[in-house]
């Protein structure tokens, strides 16, 4: 049965279900031609949620059946079938038995079913980089679970594709990907999309991994929807079979394999099971066609072809359907906002899961669906239209929800457990500043205090008084100090003390709209604009240069005097002034600086709906000649055509360049003139006056993005925000005199975006040292420490994450010194499924990343051991190996045996799991039940005791 919905590509007439074939010309060589069956999947394109639910179920029940019905076929024409994504599954587990679902489990592990890493068909250059990551976590989750190697991810429809893509899915396990694009709704010319430079090449990142791409070539000779190129190749199998045919040995391809994949397109259900058949009919002595699952086309290109010597991509191709996440702007900062947050929630439940492993729960329902969100929220039809547009903006902001609810909840429990962990030796009140980055770090935090204004802050470390001072908060009363040198994911701990505080003078003056410290001088307009940024350190260097009637943090104000400047939050660590305006909007920009912080810190509030109207700030700069620098996602990208040194593909290429990415930050400058501009909340800029195929690549204008109608099409649509009237953005400048380095233009990003932490001590179950901690030194500043969590399957079991990225352009062996010591580490994919041993030396993690790369690793911390089993006597001679344990065996070897020896195993909670009686001198432990973890051993025997460590890792 064939059921027609909306489509988003000019209608046409589908072919019927049963193909009559004409005769193609046969060529000497056997051309291999592998026809894949799946049904694209247009979240809410042509129905409700639940009705995409029903056809999954319909769509995996019946090609279940088709394909036990022809298991007696031969091999090629067996029926397979493509799940379009992992929800798939999902869903059939949720609604089926667990018998049935085993039953899909048998087919992907045979073959005849697959399925990719993707949660969901979604865009990407709007996403943050983690967020990337956690929408495929489900999916390495099933992996483990069942044996199942998921080696493809899928980017569809989309014309335009990010480079640093290619860096997140190899490193998350794919292998293969195949892309197919619409040709509508579009900017690209389609001349372009009908000449791609390669078909099937390379697709790789900047340091080096990569996956191998099929991407032909938008097929203009094919009418309608179905065509090589296209993201459902295979709707006409005659034409398919005759493109695919004509493609094979050509110049721009010279391979005798080739592959039409998707069969569904717009159809909502097409339940079509004539793929045997055909394949088996239409087979010759010039052609072998097969039923593929799409993963069987890459294995048999690999193994005919020196892959090797493919070409190779490594360009971004900008964003299109990506900036239509922009049409719903104030939920996406939200969402993106959490992603953030989620940094420093999971180093703070790290620390506490140190001393209390059982804090962060193994499969937490509330975290699962937070990462099934991230791998949602970006469905690419965000923006396009569809049947069920009220539904559709319900579903993202409860998606947004369900995201922000779980960061602020592990924020707000791990920050409570934290304080209850550290001593509290006296009756004064102390509180903790905690930094979840990894690197040492001073900055300020403000803590919620209601006591007397007659006190002095301390630094119990350096027993000093530090600079303090109360603001005004949304929850009462804020206590604001600048913290020096808070260490690596850890904390420092200073006590108030009541007395009469010393006066100190203000941070900051303001006066005459000229905003001023040590570090800068401001002038600052009524409406919120800065008109001029003078770095008095620098030779007094201008960095603001009016362009196009616009300076910086200007979204149409000018140098507009309509406005009211009120100073707040007067004192000795900063200064901040809010200036109020109606034009053009009605918005409060407020303006920070600090005394001893080189930082400007802006955040706007817009409070008034703009329509469709799309709408930036700019950031106009005094530089001649500038070059960009900034993170897409996985990459630090040069905004430069290739052909200049860039990382931006020509205009004579399928590439929008009229809107970059913009997660942490963007870079702009001169050798000897740089600006970082730090960013919270937006997700794309427009560099100078670039249009979609000018990249303005001199230009000295960053244009941010805050919102809009950015293609127009279908009705309904996200029109007007949705209604939402409230949108806000934050930034932060840096001025400096140096050559660009992205690791340092990333840490103050990251810096800015992940305030410290801070809560008062309670002390009630100390456990933690009472003064400061740090839980990691990294010896090359060039290897941040990207992310820090205890593993999916809790802290017992799967010990702690962590997540590196060098930002330098070179190779850096690195030594990440523990506190307490590593047992034992292990190299894993993005997904924490485990790849092999890493490198421990005096407990110490050593690794050496390639340049640009991101790492993953899981690591066991010495205090995993429990600490309540003691009285032992150290003296039985005991071998235990492999330790760490990779496989199923483990051999205990005791040297000094005489008589029997009781070994007793406790897990990680210090649960005794179970008794076994040795009899002889070397004994074999099946080691199958026993889960990935540290372990405590203890050995008696009549006359000694002894204990061991051993770490299980399989």
């Amino acid at each position: 049965m064939c059921r027609i919905f909306q489509l988003k590509r000019p209608l046409w007439l589908y072919l019927s279900c049963i193909i009559l074939f004409t005769p193609l010309h046969l060529e000497a060589q056997l051309k291999h031609i592998y026809l894949a069956n799946d049904n694209h999947t247009d979240f809410f394109w042509s129905a409700s949620a639940q009705d995409y639910e029903s056809v999954a179920l319909n769509e995996i029940d019946f090609h279940l059946d088709l394909t036990e019905a022809t298991l007696n076929m031969p091999g090629p024409y067996q029926n397979r079938y493509n799940l379009d994504c992992s929800w798939y599954a999902y869903t059939y587990r949720q609604n089926r038995t667990p018998e049935q679902f085993q039953r899909l489990i048998d087919h992907l592990q045979s073959g005849h079913m697959s399925l990719p890493l993707n949660w969901l068909v979604s865009t990407y250059g709007g996403q943050p980089t983690e967020a990337v990551l956690r929408g495929m976590y489900w999916s390495g989750q099933l992996g483990r679970e069942f044996n199942l190697d998921i080696n493809m991810a899928v980017s569809m429809e989309n014309q335009t594709l990010p480079l640093g893509l290619a860096s997140l899915w190899a490193g998350s396990g794919a292998k293969y990907s195949w892309r197919g694009v619409c040709g509508c709704a579009t900017k690209v010319p389609l001349s372009l999309l009908a000449n791609r430079p390669h078909e099937i090449y390379h697709y790789q990142g900047l340091d080096g991994s990569k996956v191998l791409m099929k991407w032909y070539s938008l097929d203009s000779a094919v009418p309608g929807g179905g065509k090589l190129g296209g993201y459902a190749e295979a709707t006409s199998i005659s034409s398919a079979i005759a493109s695919c045919e004509a493609k094979c040995n050509t110049i721009n391809y010279p391979y005798n394999i080739a592959g039409a994949f998707g069969h569904a397109g717009d159809f909502l259900e097409l339940l079509a099971g004539y793929f045997p058949e055909l394949a088996e009919y239409y087979s010759n002595d010039s052609r072998q066609l097969y039923v593929s699952n799409e993963h069987d086309f890459f294995e048999h290109f690999e193994s005919s072809f020196n892959t090797e010597t493919l070409p190779v991509e490594s360009v971004t191709y900008g964003n299109e359907w990506d900036i239509n996440c922009a049409t719903l702007a104030p939920v996406t900062a939200k969402i993106r906002n959490s992603v953030e947050k989620l940094r420093t929630a999971e180093a703070l439940a790290s620390l506490v899961s140190l001393v209390q492993p059982g804090f962060y729960t193994p499969n937490d329902p509330s975290r699962t669906k937070a990462w099934m969100a991230l791998g949602a929220y970006w469905e690419h039809n965000f923006g396009l239209g569809g049947c069920c547009y009220a539904e559709r903006n319900d579903w993202h902001i409860m998606l947004q929800e369900q995201v922000s609810n779980y960061v602020d909840s592990l924020y707000q429990a791990s920050l409570e457990a934290l304080a209850q962990k550290i001593p509290l030796e006296n009756s004064n009140t102390r509180f903790f500043v905690f930094n979840g980055l990894g690197w040492t770090r001073s900055d300020i935090v403000q803590l919620h205090y209601s006591g007397s204004a007659n006190i002095q802050v301390i630094d119990l470390q350096s027993n000093m008084a530090v600079p303090f001072q109360f603001n005004a908060g949304d929850e009462g009363q804020m206590l604001q100090i600048f913290a020096e040198n808070v260490p690596a994911l850890g904390y420092k701990v200073f006590e108030i003390k009541y007395r009469v505080p010393s006066q100190t003078e203000d941070a900051a003056t303001f006066e005459e709209n000229i905003f001023e410290n040590s570090f800068f001088r401001l002038t600052v307009t009524p409406e919120g604009v800065i008109t001029s940024l003078i770095d008095k350190e620098n030779g007094s260097e201008e960095f603001v240069s009016e362009t196009d009637g616009r300076f910086v943090n200007d979204f149409g104000q000018g140098n507009g005097t309509n406005g009211q400047t009120t100073v707040l939050n007067k004192g000795p660590v900063s200064v901040t002034i809010a200036c109020t305006s109606g034009h053009p909007l009605q918005h409060t920009s407020y303006f920070t600086l600090y005394k001893k912080l080189k930082r400007i810190d802006i955040t706007n509030q817009i409070s008034q709906t703009f329509g469709d109207n799309i709408r930036t700030y700019a950031f106009s700069f005094d530089m001649d000649n500038p070059t960009l620098w900034h993170e897409e996602l996985g990459a630090i990208l040069k905004a430069k055509y290739v052909s200049n040194g860039g990382h931006y593909a020509g205009p004579d290429q399928p590439i929008r360049h009229d809107w970059q990415t913009l997660n942490h930050f963007a870079d702009i400058g001169t050798p000897n003139k740089r600006i970082t501009l730090s960013n919270v909340g937006a997700a794309f800029m427009k560099l100078g006056n670039s249009t979609y195929d000018f990249l303005d690549e001199s230009a000295a204008q960053i244009n941010v993005l805050i919102g809009g109608m950015m293609i127009p099409i279908g009705d309904p649509n996200v029109s007007n925000q949705n209604g939402f009237t409230e949108f806000e953005n934050s930034f932060a400048l840096r001025t400096y005199n140096d050559i660009f380095n992205a690791g340092n233009s990333m840490k103050f990003a990251m810096e800015h975006q992940n305030p410290l932490a801070s809560k008062i001590i309670g002390g009630q179950t100390p456990m933690l040292p009472p003064d400061t901690f740090s839980l990691v030194s990294i010896s090359d500043p060039n290897v941040l420490l990207w992310a820090l969590k205890p593993a999916e399957e809790g802290m017992e079991n799967g010990g702690l994450i962590l997540r590196l990225w060098n930002m330098d352009t070179l190779n850096h062996p690195t030594t990440l010194d523990f506190n307490p010591e590593i047992l034992a580490a292990q190299k894993t994919t993005h997904l924490e499924t485990n790849l092999a041993s890493a490198t421990i030396q005096e407990g110490n993690l050593f690794v050496e990343i390639g340049q640009q790369r991101l790492e993953t690793y899981r690591i066991f911390p010495d205090t995993l051991l429990v600490n309540s089993i003691t009285n032992t006597l150290a003296g039985m001679l005991i071998n235990i190996y492999p330790n760490p344990a990779s496989s199923d065996k483990l051999n205990i070897e005791i040297h000094d045996y005489k008589t029997p020896v009781i070994l007793k195993i406790y897990n990680a909670k210090g649960q005794l799991i179970i008794t076994e009686n040795l009899k002889s001198r070397i004994n074999h432990l099946d080691l199958n039940n026993y889960p990935t973890g540290i372990y405590l051993f203890s050995f008696e025997s009549e006359r000694k005791n002894s204990i061991k460590k051993v770490v299980i890792t399989h």
